[in-house]
C-alpha cells in the first residue's frame, strides 16, 4: 500500500532518495514502483468505500427488497417510516408501506411501544431478513409517530398479481366469493376473479358474512400477499383486509 501510495509518481518520473529503512540521505536515488493498474484499483476501491459504506442503514422497504436472500441473512441495519396496513400480532402478521414499497416486518421478533392499529404513522428500526418469500424486516422497534392516510391502491390485472411482484403491496381485487370460514377470529374468504381463485383474510368482518358475503360479488382494498411453497415459488393470492371499512359489496348474485 505504502509503495504503491509514495510511487503513484511514476506517471511523472518522480524518484524518492529517502531511505525507508533508516531515516538517512542516500546519494544514490532509489524509486520505489508498482504496476500503474494497481494504483488505479486502489483509487477506485477507495471511491468504492466512499460512496456506499459498510453497513450503511437501509431507509427504504424497496431496498430492503432487492436484497437476495443471502444478502439479507447478514441483519443489515433498517430505518424507515411508513404506515401500517394490516396487522394481526395474533397470527404474527405485520405489513407496513412507505413511499417507495411494501413490505413484511417479523412482529413476533419485534416490539411496538403502543397497540399498532392500520393506519398508524410508524418508524420501523430493524434488520434485514431472507423472509419465507422475500426480503423482510425483522428484530424491530416499532414506534408509533403519527397517522397516515393509506396508500394509493395498485389494480392491476389478475395475471400481473400471480406473478408475486406485488407481494407486500397495498391493492385492489373484485371477486365472487364461493365460501368462508372462520377461526380464531379471522375470517376467511374463497373468491374467484377471471384471472383465478384467490384468499381474502379479514379480522374485522360482518357478523352476518355467511349470508351477505357468500355468492357476492365484492371489491377489496388490502394487502396483497403471495401464497408459496418451500422453493420461494408463488402458487396463489391472498389479500390482507385490515376492517370491513375496505370491503365493498357489489351485488348479490344468483345461483
Amino acid at each position: 500500500y505504502l509503495r504503491c501510495a509514495r510511487t503513484a509518481g511514476r506517471y511523472s518520473n518522480m524518484t524518492w532518495s529517502d531511505s525507508l529503512v533508516t531515516g538517512r540521505r542516500r546519494n544514490s536515488a532509489t524509486l520505489l514502483t508498482c504496476h500503474p493498474n494497481s494504483v488505479v484499483l486502489l483509487l477506485l476501491v477507495g471511491c468504492l468505500l466512499l460512496a456506499r459504506p459498510i453497513n450503511a442503514t437501509i431507509t427504504t422497504a424497496a431496498e430492503v427488497r432487492q436484497l437476495a436472500p443471502e444478502e439479507a441473512r447478514k441483519e443489515l441495519p433498517v430505518s424507515i417510516r411508513a404506515v401500517v396496513t394490516y396487522v394481526n400480532t395474533k397470527s404474527g402478521e405485520l405489513f407496513v408501506q412507505d413511499s417507495s414499497a411494501g413490505i413484511f416486518v417479523f412482529i413476533r421478533n419485534s416490539t411496538s411501544d403502543i397497540v399498532l392499529r392500520s393506519g398508524q404513522l410508524v418508524k420501523v428500526e430493524g434488520v434485514t431478513a431472507a423472509g419465507d418469500f422475500a426480503s423482510s424486516i425483522t428484530k424491530a422497534r416499532v414506534t408509533v409517530i403519527g397517522h397516515a392516510e393509506m396508500p394509493k391502491a395498485v389494480d392491476l390485472p389478475f395475471d400481473k398479481i400471480l406473478t408475486g411482484e406485488q407481494d407486500s403491496q397495498w391493492g385492489h381485487l373484485v371477486g365472487l366469493v364461493r365460501s368462508g370460514r372462520e377461526e380464531a377470529g379471522v375470517l376467511y374468504l374463497n373468491a374467484v376473479t377471471s384471472g383465478g381463485a384467490f384468499l381474502i383474510i379479514m379480522k374485522d368482518y360482518p357478523p352476518n358474512w355467511a349470508t351477505t358475503l357468500v355468492d357476492s360479488k365484492v371489491s377489496l382494498d388490502g394487502v396483497l400477499a403471495a401464497v408459496f411453497n418451500e422453493h420461494r415459488q408463488v402458487t396463489g393470492v391472498r389479500i390482507f383486509v385490515p376492517s370491513r371499512g375496505f370491503l365493498h359489496l357489489d351485488r348479490k348474485s344468483v345461483v
